[in-house]
């Protein structure tokens, strides 16, 4: 569930963690690599501290900063879930796929030349101290862990939207949740979690707003704290 649902690892690795490619035209060649232990993914010798650096300091194994993982808010997990993602990648099936290089275009090197792109290890807090996980209930505590990791990467630490860092510059201005969220009850926030479908009857765009990963979310996620 950590990794297909609110954790959000399958958003950008693909539900089946091979690895995704997608041409965003003068953008970038946009590729996140296949996490699986198959051939073209994780070496066999890959471990928990390697996990760790890439995401929750977004530092490869090279040593470098990675450009897109979003580890400024990823450094919130705890060391429960992450030691249960760990464990998950070890016995997940194995899927043998090879994805190309990631590449910027021409507009996304203006986009990183002018701080829209940043470097994860740059901007990421290495002294945060990752919180124990709360117990997994429908508790505004719990609540606040999940968005934690999952929404303000977006929607910003205080949850009133904006610029969303490191996306396309066509995608729409993310929502401000402080006051977007009063328009909705339990029930038709599920259902717009699970279709897109916003509280006005309108479709979200659906690739900033993975909906199909949020689909999968257990009630645990989206209920917690709920008024």
């Amino acid at each position: 569930q950590l990794m297909r649902g609110v954790g959000t690892c399958g958003a950008c690795h693909g539900l089946d963690l091979s690895g995704q490619e997608q041409d965003m035209g003068p953008f970038a060649y946009y590729v996140a690599p296949n996490i699986t232990f198959g051939k073209g993914g994780l070496p066999a010798n890959y471990s928990i501290q390697d996990l760790d650096l890439i995401v929750r300091h977004g530092i490869k194994r090279d040593k470098t900063g990675a450009l897109i993982m979003p580890s400024f808010h990823l450094n919130r997990i705890s060391d429960e879930d992450l030691a249960a993602i760990y464990a998950y990648l070890k016995v997940a099936p194995k899927v043998d796929h090879e994805v190309g290089p990631f590449e910027l275009g021409p507009i996304g090197k203006m986009v990183l030349v002018q701080g829209g792109l940043v470097n994860e290890a740059e901007v990421t807090d290495h002294n945060f101290k990752s919180p124990k996980r709360p117990e997994i209930a429908a508790t505004p505590e719990y609540g606040k862990y999940v968005a934690d990791i999952a929404c303000v990467g977006c929607h910003s630490p205080n949850y009133t939207g904006g610029k969303v860092l490191e996306g396309d510059p066509s995608w729409p201005p993310a929502a401000n949740l402080t006051k977007h969220l009063k328009h909705y009850t339990y029930d038709s926030f599920e259902h717009f979690t699970k279709t897109g479908i916003r509280h006005d009857g309108q479709a979200l765009a659906r690739l900033p707003m993975r909906i199909r990963i949020l689909g999968q979310a257990e009630p645990s996620e989206t209920a917690p704290g709920w008024s």
